[in-house]
This record gives C-alpha cells, structure tokens and sequence, in this order.
C-alpha cells in the first residue's frame, strides 16, 4: 500500500511540476546553466587528471580543463582559473574562457569533487563536501595547477561563479597569504547566503524532499537526481545536499575585514538584477568601477562573455595591483 500510494504522490507531483515550471515559480536550473554535450564536443582534449592533492589527510584527483589556445601558453601571460557554481560544472566556463584566449589570456577550470562524474569516469570524493572543504581543495589545486602548468601567481585571476564565489571567499578566509599573492579575483553572481532568493531556498528545500523518499543505501537517489534533473552535474545526493546546506550557513556570508586583508582593489563584482536565483549586488565597499550588472540572468559569463571579457580587460589596464612577494 505505502509503495502504491508513494508512486501516486510522484506521478501527481511530476504533473504539478510542470504546471509550476511553466509560470517560472520553481527552476531547477536555479544555479547554473549546464552546457550541452554538442558544445563540449571539442573539449576533451584539455582535459587533465594526472594531479593530486592531500585534503583532510585523503589523497584528491585534480580535475581541470586547459582552455588556452595555442600562442598563448607562455609564463608571461595572464591566467585565469575558473571555479563553478552548484549543480554545474568546469565546462561551464567555455564561453568566457573562448573570449579571453583571443587577448592572448591563458584559462583554466577546475572540476569540483563529486562533480561531472559522466565526464571524466570516475567520481572524486571528500570527506563532506561543505564549502570550507571545497576552499581547501581550491586552495591546494591552485598550488598544484600553478606548478604544473609554470603559472606565475602574480599574473594569476581566480574566479568563481555562484558557488564557486562562496568558496573561493572560504578559501581566502583560510589562505589569505596565498590569495594575496593573486593578481585579482572575480565574483560572478556569488551565492553568499544572504543572496540566495526564497525562490531558490525553497527549489533547495522541495528537491531534499523529493530526493529523502528514495532508500539512501542503494542507487535510487541517483536516478531520482536524473529523472527529475534535480542533481545537475552532482554526482550522488550527499553532494547536492552538502553543497546546499552548506550554502545556507551564515558563515557562507562575506565580510568586509576578509576582503581587506586580501587588498580590496584586487576584487571585481559580476552581477544581474534579473537573476532569480541569487540577488547579490555588490556590498557598499566594493568601489563602483570594480563591478557592473549585466541584464542576462544567472549565467552572466556564459549569456554575455564578450561583454564581461571586455569589462575585465579595462579593469586589469586600468589597475596596477601591487601583489606581496
């Protein structure tokens, strides 16, 4: 009886489902925009997985994509290394990374632990996967990648999109002496928890219910994640549920004193007033010249990257950051 009435609860949400997709009240796509296959096509052959690091004493595969193009992978260039957001993945970032191989900028994107297991085979695990973990894990990646691919750090943007920004700002909290060694970093429409919109908490808090009435002991939470496409590029619902909690905390908020001692002129503020799943316009100490709105919704560096390119591009000409040696 209780396994009759269960799959009526489903077929009858499955339909409410839609009806609500249609007046835009529940995205599931609330934090990022996953690229098609058609477009990653070309992709894999800058995919790397030979590094490791050693997080909360476990060795870790470091998963990442080279997106530089040939002529530009010299140790005079600028880089930037690119953190996606939840429910996403590295290959997000194409786009923008396409925009700035053209100026002669090398870029690369970090695949996440538990993300895009499709992609690269297997998945990579944490221990938990809150965002104080993901920002060690960025924190010893970027050490990693910077050695392997002769990165001078001076020359070296982070950026971080959605989720991505709330643990790269867990990492600087963590890693300060390191990310002031940095040439700049980017905050791409940051999923800090004071601006992720009722909209979104409630998709969070509807997907966790659906997801609980699977059996967490075999793969039915996976093909919930699948079939209702809830899961994004998670790879098992820990993942998604770590990452969502974690987001919520109200330590996952930003603060001014951090952002000091990394050297706010090194900071830039990407974000868009139409965007449902996050409202994060820039807190009062970010200068106005280190951000700009862009009308294109959550995916802003995906949607508009020659204008975000073109953005950063003035800002770097126009700053002279001094780095600590």
């Amino acid at each position: 009886m209780r396994k009759k009435l269960t799959i009526h609860f489903l077929q009858n949400f499955k339909l409410g489902l839609k009806v609500v997709t249609k007046h835009n009240l529940i995205c599931w796509f609330f934090f990022s925009l996953v690229i098609s296959n058609t477009e990653a096509d070309n992709l894999e052959k800058g995919i790397n997985k030979n590094l490791s690091v050693i997080i909360d004493g476990g060795k870790v595969s470091v998963r990442y994509y080279d997106f530089s193009v040939e002529g530009s992978k010299n140790t005079s260039s600028d880089v930037i290394l690119f953190i996606h957001g939840f429910r996403s993945n590295a290959r997000y970032f194409h786009p923008i990374a396409s925009a700035f191989s053209q100026v002669g900028y090398r870029s690369f994107s970090l695949e996440l632990p538990g993300y895009d297991k499709s992609t690269w085979g297997t998945t990579t695990e944490l221990l938990n996967y809150e965002l104080a973990a993901y920002g060690r894990y960025v924190a010893s990646s970027i050490e990693a990648i910077s050695g392997a691919e002769d990165i001078d750090l001076k020359r070296l943007t982070i950026w971080g999109h959605s989720m991505g920004s709330s643990i790269v700002y867990r990492a600087i909290v963590d890693h300060p002496n390191l990310f002031s060694c940095l040439k700049s970093i980017v905050f791409e429409a940051p999923a800090f928890a004071n601006s992720i919109t009722k909209v979104s908490k409630f998709a969070i808090w509807l997907s966790i219910k659906i997801l609980k009435l699977g059996d967490r002991h075999d793969s039915s939470s996976e093909r919930w994640l699948k079939w209702l496409g809830i899961g994004g590029s998670t790879d098992n619902y820990q993942v998604f549920v770590q990452n969502a909690y974690s987001m919520l905390k109200p330590e996952n908020n930003i603060k001014q004193e951090v952002l000091d001692r990394l050297g706010l002129e090194k900071v830039f503020w990407l974000w868009s007033a139409k965007d449902i799943a996050v409202y994060s316009p820039p807190p009062d100490f970010i200068p106005n010249e280190q951000s700009i709105q862009v009308f294109v919704g959550h995916s802003i560096s995906h949607r508009a990257p020659k204008k975000i390119c073109d953005a950063i591009l003035g800002w770097h000409s126009k700053t002279h950051v001094e780095v600590s040696q």
